[in-house]
């Protein structure tokens, strides 16, 4: 099959005017998400790691563990490091004028004693350099007001000395105008256990609506590659199957006396386009006046067309169109008249000879006659 006709066969089977649809009412509901929703800052704070200094699971009597004179192991006591990680992943820039200039900005633990923050990650120069980390009290790490540009992060390493019997937990303090809160997350945790949810609507907006666009798209080209491999597959069955028809209408034709071969050539041809549900239709219509009548109207528009010059041919009477809605009788019965096995006698349309006696001896063969 030429890549012409499967192209057409693929436009005949796939809804365009639904995918039209869809494709614009994605394209509209994209156009109204971004002209109307407000664009607004979002920080995260993760927690992507925590290891504890000493870990010691078991008591030894004779071992002494001390930090800054104290008894750790006697007095309960673990050294603990948080990795916090705060970026920001919202639409805007956040600005230094946006920070409430009365309120501290950092992170706050709810217990334990803070030994030490260090800055250790980021990846902006500007915040590695203006950042300064520092513990002002047992719970609290202040942070400078810099400006945190859309996509930029900072990584802090954090000491706290705590009782084994709770690990602290910590949030993030100072308002930022159109940060209502910031929830913190564990995602040492979650590693490695992603649920179904976190892996379908993880990223921002913009990840999220490039990452729709790709599945319709990925869902076209699905629908369309399965259109054309279903056409393949269905054009190389009817391909073997005419083969076969034509196989067994030429034993057909050789075994006919010379006088009735005309007609026999002609039903051949019949049963090798339209197969045995060809014949049985063709057969229905040549008991038919109104079918007759229809196949010559139909004979006669295709005549006229063909013979028009190609500059006045009109587009919308395609012969292929036209042909593809006629009936497999009216089919029949126009192949009939074009191959002169149907004689048009004033108005009415009559059959040669042998034709009708040739067709009921070829329908005789029942099941042997491949489909």
């Amino acid at each position: 099959m030429g890549l012409r006709s499967l192209l057409q066969t693929i436009e005949q089977r796939l809804p365009w005017g639904l995918l039209g649809f869809l494709i614009g009412a994605m394209g509209i509901a994209l156009a109204v998400y971004y002209g109307v929703r407000y664009p607004t800052p979002r920080l995260t704070l993760d927690l992507i790691n925590e290891v504890n200094v000493l870990d010691v699971r078991q008591p030894v009597p004779d071992l002494r563990i001390a930090f800054r004179g104290e008894d750790v192991q006697k007095a309960n006591l673990n050294l603990r490091v948080f990795s916090a990680k705060i970026e920001n992943v919202g639409d805007l820039d956040i600005l230094q004028s946006h920070y409430d200039k009365d309120d501290a900005f950092g992170l706050k633990f709810d217990s334990g004693k803070l030994i030490e923050a260090r800055l250790v990650d980021s990846n902006s120069g500007y915040v590695r350099a203006q950042l300064n980390p520092r513990v002002v009290n047992d719970n609290i790490v202040q942070l400078s007001k810099v400006i945190l540009e859309r996509g930029k992060y900072f990584t802090l390493d954090i000491l706290v000395l705590h009782s084994k019997e709770k690990i602290p937990d910590l949030i993030l303090i100072g308002k930022i105008a159109g940060i209502d809160a910031t929830p913190t997350t564990r995602m040492w945790l979650e590693r490695g256990q992603p649920s179904f949810w976190s892996d379908t609507f993880s990223g921002r907006v913009l990840i999220q609506t490039t990452r729709l666009v790709a599945y319709f798209l990925a869902g076209v080209a699905l629908i369309v590659g399965t259109v054309a491999v279903g056409s393949l597959i269905e054009t190389g069955v009817s391909s073997a199957r005419r083969r076969q028809r034509q196989r067994h209408a030429t034993v057909f034709v050789d075994g006919r006396d010379p006088d009735d071969r005309a007609v026999a050539k002609a039903l051949a041809d019949v049963y090798t386009r339209l197969g045995r549900e060809g014949l049985l239709a063709l057969k229905e219509g040549l008991d038919d006046p109104k079918a007759l009548k229809g196949a010559l109207a139909s004979y006669e528009f295709e005549e006229k067309q063909e013979q028009q010059p190609v500059e006045e041919f009109d587009p919308r009477m395609d012969l292929m169109i036209v042909r593809r809605h006629l009936s497999l009788g009216r089919r029949g019965l126009v192949t009939l008249l074009k191959l002169g096995a149907l004689k048009k006698e004033g108005d009415v349309v009559v059959p040669l000879t042998g034709l009708k006696e040739a067709l009921a001896e070829l329908l005789a063969e029942g099941d042997r006659l491949p489909k």
